[in-house]
């Protein structure tokens, strides 16, 4: 969360779904996560979870491996060079997360892009990102005792990455009954809606 006094979650609904619209081609999947997708009243920044979509051309890593092309990182770098975004903090700004802002109908939005790039498996980043913080935090701390671990966006069991394509297979993983975003929220007097 950052330290904006924050917009209507219909404004933040509006200015999240514009700057979808820039990239939706570039991803195979987009949704909008965190405050919005839980229907908070105040949204600070807006974050989002997609899948980009990859070109049918290869480059070359570091490693002297090739891979396909990430379409929706060559969009970022392209709206980041025409001034189309900005840098929020400039070390967060790669293929798996991009931290910046970007004009709106005059208003400079915050936005927090997760990219789902294996490893990561959609349900578990989206799970994660969809919050609240101490909902995360719970369900993370619900199975480690036996064996499970979320890291980078997936989950491991014994060190092996579990397949989780939905939110409700990482709850069925887990063996918890679903909790609906909505419920991902602290009540007024800070007690957990899920429990």
């Amino acid at each position: 969360m950052s330290d904006n006094p924050g917009m209507s979650f219909h404004d933040a609904a509006v200015y999240g779904l514009e700057f979808s619209r820039r990239i939706e081609d570039v991803c195979e999947k987009l949704q909008l996560s965190a405050s919005l997708r839980r229907g908070r009243p105040v949204v600070h920044d807006i974050e989002m979870v997609v899948v980009p979509r990859l070109g049918p051309g290869t480059q070359m890593t570091v490693d002297g491996s090739y891979r396909r092309e990430n379409l929706l990182h060559r969009r970022m770098l392209s709206l980041l060079n025409n001034r189309g975004i900005l840098h929020r903090e400039k070390d967060q700004f790669g293929e798996r997360y991009y931290k910046f802002a970007v004009n709106i109908n005059g208003r400079t939005v915050p936005i927090d892009l997760f990219a789902v790039l294996p490893p990561a498996q959609w349900g578990t980043q989206l799970l994660i990102s969809t919050g609240c913080a101490e909902f995360s935090h719970w369900i993370i701390s619900q199975r480690i005792s036996q064996g499970y671990r979320f890291k980078d966006g997936h989950l491991k069991y014994m060190g092996r990455t579990i397949d989780t394509p939905t939110e409700e297979s990482v709850f069925e993983v887990l063996r918890i009954q679903y909790v609906q975003p909505d419920r991902r929220n602290l009540e007024a007097d800070g007690r957990p809606m899920w429990e």
